[in-house]
């Protein structure tokens, strides 16, 4: 078995996911001051920080749970590189505030 093609799934998965997360993040802290308010750990840095901590243990948990679901696969696994590509091209226009804006003021 390559382990390689487990680790490089598990990559391409926890990626696409942590992007996700972080636009939903956006949208939350935006509609709800109570979810920006708790990513505020650094007030000169606002719930930034925030923001790129949760990604970060997102991409973590993720990655585990991949290396876990993915064990046994000997090939690369084509709709995790869909589901990463769709991810990249939403989460570019989602946070971009023209895009996210509307989304915040439908949730408040």
């Amino acid at each position: 078995m390559n382990k390689q093609y487990n680790t490089i799934n598990s990559v391409i998965f926890a990626a696409a996911t942590s992007l996700n997360v972080f636009w939903i993040l956006i949208v939350l802290k935006g509609a709800y001051p109570k979810v920006s308010a708790f990513m505020n750990f650094h007030p000169p840095t606002g719930p930034l920080l925030g923001l790129y901590i949760f990604s970060i243990l997102i991409f973590g948990l993720c990655f585990l749970a991949g290396w876990f679901m993915f064990r046994g696969k000997d090939k690369l696994l084509t709709h995790l590189d869909w589901y990463f590509i769709a991810s990249v091209i939403f989460y570019v226009f989602i946070t971009l505030p023209v895009f996210h804006e509307p989304v915040i003021h439908l949730l408040k």
